[in-house]
């Protein structure tokens, strides 16, 4: 578990989905805006800052590869997760008509999301550092040939006007993000779910079969493997780094067991943090709300 409060760092500005997420987690929290992922990061290794609120991927874009090489090389854990439904929005100077829309400037993950709106009206995308940045920017532009793609609460912080609702490409467009400390999460029995998610990265060793035997391990001992990502690992091209995911219950230590043969097989297993896995994943049901979602 970790604290509902503290100083909070995420990236972009106000108004971005980052922000919305932060002050979903953290609604006592004093919520610090950075300008990138390495900014957030930073400010924790520094003291800064008792957490980060990043996201990891989207159901619809797939993986932020920002974040897997700063999780790798970073000396920070992973203590939480959340699930955010977003909406994704085209806003505009007011005046503008969507007809005379050019191009569309958003965090490429979002541009991500809508492809097919921007694709259908003839709209470039645009990348910007964040949906928020992006909504302020096109504000201080004054053209009405451009727009953002930003959540509904930028309309009122930079006096920007609708004109597309919900242009996602899914009606379930969901972003996963991850809660960042420089201390691990004190891993405690719940009421409601005795179950917690490990997260790591390793290295293979560049022999045959490498990852096949690293993932025996897990299957050998019943342990359910949620995720697992491909990641670079600089300009060596000789062996493959990985991040996986693994559901562990905290009474069972066949987990524990799986991790300690695979470590054994591989030149590199940097354990990124243990942490209860969040309610959509019990519920399986995508949340629903309102706004924001989503650098």
């Amino acid at each position: 578990m970790y604290r509902k409060s503290g100083r909070i760092v995420y990236q972009g500005v106000c108004g971005s989905f980052s922000h919305a997420v932060a002050k979903k987690i953290f609604p006592d929290g004093e919520l610090i805006s950075c300008v990138t992922f390495e900014d957030v990061y930073s400010c924790i290794e520094n003291m800064n800052a008792d957490y980060g609120v990043l996201p990891i991927e989207n159901s619809l874009y797939g993986r932020v590869y920002d974040m897997y090489s700063l999780l790798r090389s970073a000396r920070l854990y992973i203590v939480g997760e959340y699930f955010y439904r977003i909406h994704q929005n085209l806003l505009a100077i007011s005046g503008s008509c969507l007809e005379d829309i050019r191009e569309a400037y958003s965090h490429p993950v979002a541009l991500g999301q809508c492809r097919g709106f921007l694709k259908e009206n003839r709209i470039r995308p645009v990348s910007f550092t964040d949906t928020a940045g992006a909504a302020e920017y096109v504000a201080g532009l004054q053209r009405a040939d451009c727009a953002a793609i930003a959540s509904l609460e930028c309309v009122e912080l930079y006096n920007l006007t609708v004109l597309a609702k919900s242009i996602e490409d899914s009606n379930n467009n969901t972003t996963r993000f991850l809660v960042m400390s420089l201390h691990q999460a004190d891993v405690i029995k719940s009421d409601i779910d005795d179950i917690r998610i490990t997260s790591f990265v390793f290295i293979t060793m560049n022999v045959p079969s490498a990852l096949y035997n690293v993932l025996g391990c897990f299957a050998k001992h019943n342990v359910n493997m949620l995720k697992l990502e491909s990641c670079m690992l600089g300009d060596n091209f000789s062996s493959a780094g990985f991040y996986a995911e693994i559901e562990q219950h905290i009474n069972i230590d066949n987990a524990q067991i799986a991790m300690d043969e695979a470590r054994k097989i591989t030149t590199e297993f940097i354990i990124l943090g243990t942490y209860a896995r969040d309610k959509w994943r019990i519920k399986k049901t995508i949340p629903i709300e309102d706004n924001a979602n989503m650098n």
